[in-house]
C-alpha cells in the first residue's frame, strides 16, 4: 500500500473447489480480477447521503446520492464489498534522477565515426566521385529536456528504424499536425542533423526521416527492446526515473501519435502489451487513473486476429486538453487513487489459484487494485519460518488449505535433510 517495488519471494498455488468472485473496476483491467471470496482487498465502503430514502425521484436524479469517499480504508474480504464501493490503487514511488545528457561520442569507432570536443562526425561517400569525405554531422551532447522527451514519445507511438543500412529513423505525422512536425524539425535543425520529409499520396500522412547514424544508434540504445514490429514498442527505461514534467512531455508526444480525445477521456491504442502496461504505470506515477482494455482486431490483409490494447484516462490539461468535468468513478487521495467497483460476477470452473509473498509488504498490486497476500500466510509456514506473514495478526485462515469446501487438500511440506549421517537427497516430510 506504500507504492514501493518489492521482490516476489514465494509463489503459492493450490487447488480449489469453489466459485470465485471477478471484480471489475472503473479505470481497471477490463477482464477483471478473480479472487477467492475470503481474499482481502483494501477498500472503503460507499454510503448514501443522510435522508436519501425520503428524497423524491426527481431529486435523486439531479443530486449526488452517495457520500464522497475520504480514504478511510480497511482490509475487507472480497465477498464483503459491493458495486459502488471503492478500491485502492497506490501511487508507485520512484526515486527521481536528474535528466541525463547523452554523449554521442560513445558511438564513435575512430574509423568512420569520429569526434572532437563539441561535435561528432561521420565519413561519407560522394555519390558522384566515390571519394570519402568528413563533414560536421551534429552536436555531440543531447540533454533529455522537454523537447527530447516529447520526441521519444512520438517515436514510441509512430517511429521506426529503417530496415536497410542507411542509418535512418523515421516518424509519422498526420498532415494536419503542423505544430508537432515543426517542433521536431527545429530540434534536429538545432543539432545540425540532416533530415527529409515525404508525403503519402494515399493517406493524410507525412514521414519525417532523420539521416544520421549517431541518432539512429542512440535511439536503438534507448529503445533496445524494439524489434521493428508494433508488438515490441516500449517506453525507454530511464523515463521512469525522471521528474513529473518530463514524464508528461513524453506522454504528450505519445498522445499525438497513438492517442485521441473522446468524451471525458483520452484513449491510446497499441498492439504492444508492454507499451500499454508501461504507459499505464506512468499515469499511475503521475496520480492519474488508467484502465487497460484487451480487445481483438481483425487484420484485413492477413485475415488473422490479434490482440490490441486500449488505455483510457481522464482528460487532463497536462496533455493540452481540458480537465474532465466529472470524476464519478475515481478519487485522488493521499498515496494513491480510489477506483469505484463497476461489477462483481461469480466465476466458475476454476480449479487452481495463485498467490504471492512479497519481501517488503504483505500485499501487492493486481492489474486493477491492491490485494492482500492472504494465502501464503499459513500458520504452519509462519511458525517454521518459511514465510514472515503472521496469520493471527493479519486475520488469515489456515483452513484454506484443509477445508473440504476447498478441495479437501492438505499441505505437504518437504525439508531437505541436513544430517551428515543421512544421504544428501533425503527429505523429512
Amino acid at each position: 500500500d506504500r507504492g514501493t517495488v518489492g521482490t516476489v519471494v514465494n509463489t503459492a498455488s493450490y487447488s480449489i473447489n469453489e466459485d470465485l468472485l471477478c471484480i471489475k473496476t472503473y479505470y481497471g483491467d477490463n477482464r477483471g480480477v478473480s479472487l477467492t471470496k475470503d481474499h482481502k482487498v483494501y477498500a472503503e465502503k460507499s454510503f448514501r447521503i443522510d435522508g436519501y430514502e425520503s428524497w423524491s425521484d426527481s431529486t435523486k436524479k439531479t443530486h449526488k446520492t452517495f457520500v464522497e469517499p475520504i480514504g478511510k480504508l480497511s482490509w475487507m474480504r472480497a465477498d464483503e464489498v459491493s458495486p459502488g464501493d471503492w478500491l485502492f490503487v497506490p501511487t508507485p514511488v520512484k526515486v527521481i534522477s536528474d535528466p541525463p545528457v547523452f554523449d554521442l561520442a560513445e558511438f564513435c569507432n575512430e574509423i568512420n565515426l569520429i569526434k572532437d570536443e563539441d561535435c561528432v562526425y561521420q565519413d561519407w561517400k560522394n555519390p558522384l566521385t566515390g571519394t570519402l569525405r568528413k563533414r560536421k554531422f551534429c552536436k555531440r551532447f543531447i540533454l533529455a529536456d522537454d523537447t527530447f522527451l516529447y520526441i521519444l514519445g512520438l517515436f514510441a507511438g509512430d517511429g521506426w528504424f529503417r530496415s536497410d543500412d542507411s542509418g535512418r529513423i523515421g516518424f509519422a505525422f498526420h498532415s494536419d499536425d503542423v505544430f508537432g512536425l515543426a517542433r521536431v524539425i527545429k530540434f534536429f535543425q538545432d543539432l545540425g542533423v540532416d533530415y527529409s520529409i515525404s508525403s503519402s499520396k494515399k493517406k493524410k500522412l507525412k514521414q519525417f526521416h532523420v539521416n544520421n547514424r549517431y541518432i539512429q544508434l542512440l535511439f536503438k540504445k534507448l529503445f533496445n527492446e524494439y524489434l521493428s514490429t508494433s508488438e515490441t514498442k516500449h517506453v525507454p527505461a530511464f523515463v521512469f526515473t525522471l521528474s513529473e514534467s518530463l514524464k508528461w512531455a513524453f506522454l504528450k508526444g505519445y498522445f499525438l501519435s497513438d492517442g485521441h480525445e473522446a468524451k471525458n477521456k483520452i484513449s491510446f491504442d497499441t498492439k504492444s502489451l508492454n507499451l500499454a502496461s508501461q504507459v499505464r504505470v506512468l499515469f499511475w506515477e503521475l496520480g492519474v487513473p488508467a484502465s487497460l482494455n484487451y480487445t481483438k482486431r481483425l487484420d484485413k490483409r492477413t485475415g488473422k486476429s490479434s490482440f490490441c490494447y486500449k488505455i483510457n484516462t481522464p482528460l487532463t490539461t497536462n496533455l493540452g486538453l481540458k480537465e474532465a468535468e466529472r470524476s464519478y468513478f475515481y478519487k485522488k487521495i493521499d498515496g494513491g487513487i480510489l477506483v469505484k467497483i463497476r461489477s462483481i460476477e461469480i466465476e466458475t470452473g476454476v480449479d487452481k489459484v495463485y498467490d504471492f509473498e512479497v519481501d517488503s509488504d504483505h500485499n501487492y498490486l493486481t492489474s486493477s487494485f491492491l490485494v492482500h497476500n492472504s494465502a501464503v500466510g499459513a500458520l504452519t509456514c509462519y511458525c517454521l519460518g518459511i514465510t514472515d506473514v503472521d496469520p493471527v495478526f493479519e486475520g488469515l485462515l489456515f483452513s484454506r488449505f484443509m477445508s473440504e469446501a476447498r478441495g479437501g487438500r492438505s499441505i505437504c511440506l518437504e525439508f531437505k535433510n541436513i544430517d551428515p549421517l543421512l544421504p544428501e537427497d533425503a527429505f523429512v516430510v
